[in-house]
């Protein structure tokens, strides 16, 4: 069927859509539905999402996991005018269909379909026009009654994915992205037919592999929507953007068995912020690292109520810790490569910058002096390395902390780096050298990452036990 029908489809309206039956079909009844779901929704510091992972099932299963997600954009009412919505088909479809139709309908009002923004999907042949779709599957009706709860009104681009490539996806979503009055939302739920526990454990590891963008090691059995999921992670990868789990949870689809759910919110690693009371704790926790260790408590033993705390401290990330006095380094430890929790890896980190093999061991009289500082590392970004030109060329002075790799070698700089050394050249060459290589080192072998990092310190003596 051919894009765009010969016919005018501004006289079209999509009535509500049969998957929105589980839910009530009543305005009143479904906003005190949405009411509850916000009530119960996590908190989270994730202010400026660009795109949302949520659930696709109906509210009375997981309608708490998606307002976890949805919630902070009740400040952002107004500035977003567009949401492009992609869910998975749940039936046979071989491409990508979108709708002729001039709205979509729920019980709080109509959605126009912005058909200006579904032009930019003409030149792909995978892309068919067929409205029969969006009255039967509730992957992107599921998600659009608290969208109007969190925003009022907007613009909708609805977009139901079949059987397609991941890169397909991607590219896709380049065409549709927008800028800041444009919000994306892919829509899937997660773990399927499991024991709770075993569902819990599967869907966290399954977060993992989304906060570290490795989208090819998604499947069917990890997310229904395994290949948007993974298309979108291409799109942040390219972009740089920060992911984070906001909620995971299940629900029971019968005796022994139940359906995971989860919400990520996806935002520019360059802005990407913790809140202060989250910087506060981790500060805290670094510190209180660090003072065990100079007493010589080689773990740290105090126990933390993570299941009370905001999942983003529980988020994989890579951690770097700095110990300083007067400006001079008196130990770090850390990594670029995210292999555990961000609170886990504050704790071990501290604890092993505190005992830094290249300075002397921090003492219980060094504690008043040091000022601490945790950098927290986004996804690494290869950078060109035809020539060392071409990898200077595409270099980001001051913001841009690199990783260089050549023959077994590794080395660091992180964006701090910048203050002793401004010149991009020095800037690489230093890094060479630290490598153990001369600065005017280029192999076919070598290969450059970049990063950037969300970066805070304070005086360790704030944090200290007494």
């Amino acid at each position: 069927m051919a894009l765009y029908p010969s016919f005018s489809a501004s006289s079209f309206v999509l009535p509500q859509q049969d998957a929105g039956i589980a839910d009530p079909s009543n305005a009143d009844e479904l906003s005190e539905v949405l009411a509850r779901a916000l009530v119960s929704a996590r908190s989270s510091s994730v202010e400026n999402a660009k795109l949302i992972i949520a659930p696709l099932s109906p509210l009375n299963e997981c309608g708490a996991v998606a307002a976890s997600a949805f919630a902070n954009l009740a400040n952002r009412r107004g500035a977003i005018r567009r949401i492009v919505v992609l869910g998975p088909a749940r039936s046979m479809l071989r491409g990508i269909s979108v709708p002729a139709v001039s709205a979509l309908t729920t019980p709080l009002g109509s959605l126009p379909i912005d058909h200006v923004a579904l032009r930019a999907l003409k030149p792909f042949p995978e892309v068919s026009t067929d409205d029969r779709g969006f009255d039967k599957e509730p992957s992107i009706s599921s998600v659009l009654p608290l969208l109007q709860a969190c925003l009022g009104q907007f613009q909708i681009v609805p977009v139901l994915v079949g059987s397609v490539s991941s890169e397909l996806v991607s590219q896709v979503l380049s065409k549709l992205w927008g800028g800041p009055e444009t919000l994306v939302v892919v829509t899937s739920d997660l773990s399927h037919g499991l024991s709770d526990e075993r569902a819990r454990a599967f869907d966290i590891e399954t977060r993992g592999l989304i906060e570290q963008l490795s989208g090819d090691l998604l499947t069917t059995a990890r997310c229904d929507g395994h290949r948007l999921i993974a298309g979108a992670l291409l799109r942040a990868a390219a972009l740089d953007l920060r992911v984070t789990g906001l909620d995971l949870r299940t629900t029971s689809i019968g005796v022994g068995k139940v359906k995971g759910h989860g919400a990520f919110v996806f935002e520019p690693a360059q802005s990407a912020r913790l809140n202060a009371t989250e910087r506060h704790y981790l500060l805290k926790t670094a510190a209180e690292s660090v003072q065990m260790t100079a007493v010589g408590i080689e773990q740290v033993t105090r126990p933390f109520a993570t299941g009370r705390l905001p999942m983003t401290l529980s988020a994989l990330r890579a951690v770097t810790v700095t110990l300083e006095h007067d400006r001079a380094t008196r130990g770090r430890a850390g990594g670029v490569k995210p292999f555990r929790t961000l609170l886990t890896d504050v704790i071990s980190r501290s604890a092993q910058a505190a005992t830094d093999p290249r300075f002397p061991p921090i003492r219980l009289n060094d504690l008043n002096e040091l000022t601490l500082t945790i950098d927290i590392a986004s996804n690494l970004r290869p950078l060109p390395t035809s020539s060392q030109e071409a990898t200077l060329a595409a270099l980001l002075p001051g913001r841009d902390g690199l990783m260089l790799e050549d023959k077994g070698k590794v080395a660091v700089a992180y964006p701090s780096t910048w203050r002793n050394i401004p010149d991009a050249q020095l800037f690489l060459a230093a890094l060479k050298q630290q490598a153990g290589f001369e600065a005017d080192h280029w192999s076919s072998t070598l290969q450059v990452s970049r990063f950037m990092t969300e970066s805070f310190s304070s005086p360790l003596s704030a944090h200290l036990l007494t």
